[in-house]
């Protein structure tokens, strides 16, 4: 296979595309620096245009930079851009996308894995597993089977005792958030059950993992206030507009604004009806004037001409609906940064917005079960952690030291 285009004209038209899907800058700035590697491959070659010898060279150079110590990291991202690549010189189209309908897709230089990849797929799917579920999980069995591919082993039977202790570690080191072990080990477990030799393994995943009882950062009635009047007044679009002040005042998750169709909105009752993604809960959100006119003005002035059933779409053709976490993160990251909001180590994101969201309805006094409701939470003392968030209802809570305190 050899490119018609030359290579630095196909990471252009990569590039320009992940800045038009509203990809973090951060994200931008890895992809950017990946290609810029594949880039002084190419001229230390001296090839102009892109072939395969060239992506398997690239590929293959996965260690740290001066050592000969193995990077699953590195070799993760020069594979992958070699994958969009390929992709972008067999059909024109740049399809950066790490999961297609919510499911990821990875090829192997192993084609057993390829078989085994497929099999753990439809092994979920026949569980009735959730699409983001299984995008999780299948990314976390991808990157193990890369592991071992790596250490030329054939087989999942090539397993040897300390290999999957060693991949879930070098996992957390080099690209997994501790935080969110558990659904990793999850996903691993159902790989590792699906056959007698594997199964002997799932004992060096850990049984049980705590979760850290963090302090929930939400932003002060000033700062609220201040994104609020940042909303009113900035030249935004009125799709970023409407989506922020969704976020802000309902606290939906990404998933769920993604997926708002233009039949869930009731306008005449002036409420919307959706079902949660990640809970399949069936709840109903009275339509406020606020986020109501917004969406209003974006459908009738801005939306493009498009017959998808979704609300909210990309600006550009195809105009297919928008995606969850990255677009939305990034819109909101930008709104916040713009209004002169400080991140102070705070997170960013509808997470952020739904801590902001619930943190306000304690302080006005709104039931807890109407919170969690609204929330979606699936277990109500879930929403217990909020009351943690209103500091004048905590310190009336307060007891007087004892008289000998004093003394």
């Amino acid at each position: 296979m050899k490119s018609k285009k030359p290579l630095n004209e196909l990471i252009a038209m990569i590039l320009d595309e992940m800045e038009n899907a509203q990809f973090s800058e951060e994200t931008r700035r890895q992809y950017r620096d990946v290609y810029r590697r594949l880039q002084k491959l190419a001229n230390a070659r001296q090839e102009m245009f892109y072939n395969n010898q060239m992506g398997q060279a690239f590929i293959e150079d996965c260690n740290y930079v001066g050592t000969d110590e193995f990077s699953h990291h590195r070799f993760y991202f020069h594979k992958r851009c070699v994958h969009i690549l390929e992709i972008l010189v067999y059909t024109g189209l740049v399809d950066w996308s790490q999961c297609s309908s919510n499911e990821s897709r990875h090829s192997f230089g192993v084609p057993l894995f390829d078989t085994i990849y497929a099999d753990y797929i439809m092994f979920l799917k026949e569980e009735g597993m959730k699409p983001s579920t299984i995008c999780t999980y299948s990314r976390t069995v991808a990157y193990f089977l890369n592991y071992i591919e790596t250490k030329g082993y054939k087989s999942i039977e090539d397993l040897r005792p300390g290999d999957v202790t060693d991949f879930m570690l070098a996992m957390c080191k080099e690209h997994w958030n501790p935080k969110c072990l558990g659904s990793y080990i999850s996903g691993m477990k159902k790989l590792l059950t699906m056959s007698k030799t594997s199964s002997a393994f799932i004992r060096e995943l850990p049984s049980y993992m705590p979760r850290k009882k963090d302090i929930i950062e939400v932003y002060s009635d000033k700062e609220h206030e201040q994104l609020i009047n940042h909303l009113g007044k900035a030249d935004i679009s009125k799709r970023d507009k409407a989506i922020c002040l969704l976020s802000i005042e309902t606290g939906l998750r990404a998933i769920d604004i993604s997926n708002l169709k233009l039949d869930d909105v009731d306008w005449k009752n002036e409420v919307m009806y959706l079902v949660q993604e990640k809970t399949s809960h069936a709840i109903n959100i009275p339509l406020r004037s606020s986020y109501g006119n917004a969406m209003a003005d974006y459908l009738l002035d801005e939306r493009p001409d498009s017959s998808s059933k979704y609300i909210f779409l990309h600006r550009k053709a195809p105009f297919d609906k928008i995606n969850s976490h990255t677009c939305i993160f990034s819109i909101l990251k930008k709104a916040v940064r713009n209004a002169g909001i400080e991140k102070n180590g705070r997170i960013n994101g509808t997470r952020m917005m739904r801590h902001n969201a619930a943190s306000r309805m304690v302080r006005k006094g709104i039931p807890l079960p109407v919170i969690a409701e609204v929330l979606g939470h699936s277990d109500p003392n879930s929403t217990l952690a909020y009351i943690s968030t209103d500091g004048e209802r905590l310190s009336e809570c307060t007891l007087p030291l004892p008289r000998g305190a004093y003394e």
